[in-house]
């Protein structure tokens, strides 16, 4: 199924975080039934504190998701989010279970999330056996953001491709 990925949004700072919320699940349910007459799944992921005062954990997707109520919106785990939150793959699962179809599979380390494989603290044999053992078939995205990757981000991409190849045993 055609699938696109969005967030919460984000909070003006000068009004209340309910406002926002309201705001977010209503253009979220705009989001959805658009979606839904072209027959495109929409993936949401939880960003991190500084991004956003909306959706930052595990916990937050599983509400708004419900407070949203429409079916062809699932959930999207970002390691970077995830990590900064204290949430776990399996944590995720137990929160949202099948709901996941979307991973921003990323290393994160130093403070810093988004890296490419190979640059962070992450395990990725680890992460991707726990993936398996929750019986996840859904997208792997890498998503290396961060300024050391913008003049030449074709290498990150076969930094990733090259320790995913090393973790799988290629």
């Amino acid at each position: 199924m055609p699938q696109i990925l969005v967030t919460s949004g984000w909070a003006y700072l000068d009004e209340p975080a309910e406002d926002a919320w309201a705001r977010s699940v209503a253009m979220l349910r705009s989001v959805c039934d658009y979606a839904d007459t072209r027959g495109i799944r929409v993936a949401l992921e939880a960003l991190q504190p500084s991004e956003s005062v909306l959706v930052n954990t595990a916990q937050d997707v599983a509400h708004i998701l419900e407070a949203v109520d429409r079916p062809n919106l699932k959930a999207c785990i970002d390691f970077g989010a995830m990590e900064v939150a204290g949430d776990t793959i399996d944590g995720y699962f137990e929160v949202l279970g099948d709901k996941i179809v979307h991973t921003h599979f990323v290393d994160v380390g130093g403070g810093t999330t988004h890296l490419a494989w190979g640059d962070g603290d992450r395990d990725m044999r680890a992460d991707l056996d726990r993936l398996v053992a929750r019986g996840y078939r859904g997208v792997v995205s890498a998503e290396t953001y961060d300024w050391r990757y913008f003049a030449d981000p074709a290498a990150a991409d076969a930094q990733v491709m090259a320790e995913y190849r090393r973790a799988i045993g290629a």
